[in-house]
């Protein structure tokens, strides 16, 4: 468990809920208290040589009416910003693990 503050200074408390580094999985439980707790599953899988293929699942909820008005916001282009998010998060670490090969 570890704790994180959001850009708008909210707490967020984060629980790794399942780490398994042989089948490329990690998911954490998320809750920013009296707003939301959210569900995050990241799956990285080989996808040919040399290269991987992520698949990340989120599950929002709201806590109160402002969480409700943050989970409304989710789109295709938050969708979007997170794919990016996460593209260049995952090939840092491949990248760096590789060095170490």
């Amino acid at each position: 468990m570890f704790t994180t503050t959001s850009a708008n200074g909210k707490e967020r408390l984060w629980l790794v809920t399942a780490y398994d580094v042989k089948g490329g999985r990690v998911e954490y439980v998320l809750i920013t208290p009296g707003f939301t707790a959210n569900e995050i599953k990241i799956q990285v899988l080989p996808d040919g040589r040399n290269q991987s293929k992520a698949t990340i699942t989120y599950r929002h909820s709201a806590l109160t009416p402002e969480g409700n008005e943050e989970v409304a916001k989710l789109d295709t282009h938050w969708a979007e910003q997170q794919r990016v998010h996460w593209e260049s998060a995952i090939n840092s670490i491949l990248f760096k693990e590789a060095k170490h090969d």
